[in-house]
């Protein structure tokens, strides 16, 4: 799954709008600076299809790696 990854203000996104991602993970960070994320979320065209929990996993792996 190739996709482009941005980042915003505690939040990863997949597409070119943070208003309106294809894909996006809202997290905080907690006091050892560990990610906690608060909320997923897919595009409507993609509900129902597992997609969440596939780019939450993506976004996260992205992140940690540097990749």
């Amino acid at each position: 799954m190739a996709v482009d990854i941005k980042k915003g203000e505690n939040m990863l996104f997949v597409e070119e709008d943070e208003l309106d991602p294809q894909a996006k993970m809202v997290f905080e960070t907690d006091a050892e600076g560990d990610y906690v994320v608060t909320h997923t979320e897919v595009s409507s065209d993609m509900d129902g299809e597992g997609e969440t929990q596939d780019y939450t996993a993506l976004l996260l792996y992205k992140e940690c790696h540097g990749e």
